[in-house]
């Protein structure tokens, strides 16, 4: 019985290679876009198209935006419908830039996966796009300024009118 079982383990692990080979399929990414993040509370939206160079079933993309530093600012994921050779699959994201902590460059990355994993053992791009997030440091200033004015103005209602000694 033993030996009858050491003689199958090679055929069960050569099985399993194979299904999970005809599983992964290979593809590459056609496009992977930008637009929009050049104001403040703009929408980012994200494009992408993949093709598949073989069968591709039971895949997924996953996208993930980063700051100059490294910081994971957002993430999304989409499953994509089984491939044929040749066949494409389209899909876009979009994502409010006001969480975003910097005025930069942001990079995204596009991974597709085979399973629910994040491996990009399919393919994976990435590109990139300056985001302004915030109101910046001149207009900040600015509102600064402003709000020191109008306290200027109001400081007899706010603070009530001192009365001189004579």
């Amino acid at each position: 019985m033993l030996a009858t079982l050491r003689n199958r383990v090679p055929l069960i692990v050569i099985s399993f290679l194979t299904l999970a080979s005809l599983g992964a399929g290979s593809g590459s990414v056609v496009s992977l876009s930008t637009s929009g993040g050049g104001g403040y509370g703009d929408t980012i939206v994200i494009s992408a198209t993949v093709q598949a160079s073989g069968k591709v079933n039971n895949s997924n993309l996953y996208y993930e935006i980063r700051a100059a530093d490294g910081t994971v600012v957002a993430t999304s994921g989409a499953d994509v419908p089984s491939l044929e050779d040749g066949g494409t699959f389209s899909h876009s994201w979009s994502v409010n830039n006001s969480g975003f902590p910097v005025t930069g460059t942001y990079t995204v990355s596009l991974c597709w996966s085979p399973g629910n994993s994040h491996n990009c053992n399919i393919a994976s791009s990435s590109t990139s796009f300056y985001s302004v997030p915030t109101f910046g440091t001149v207009l900040g200033i600015v509102a600064l300024g402003l709000l020191a004015i109008w306290l200027w103005s109001v400081r007899h209602t706010l603070f009530g009118a001192v009365e001189r000694s004579q």
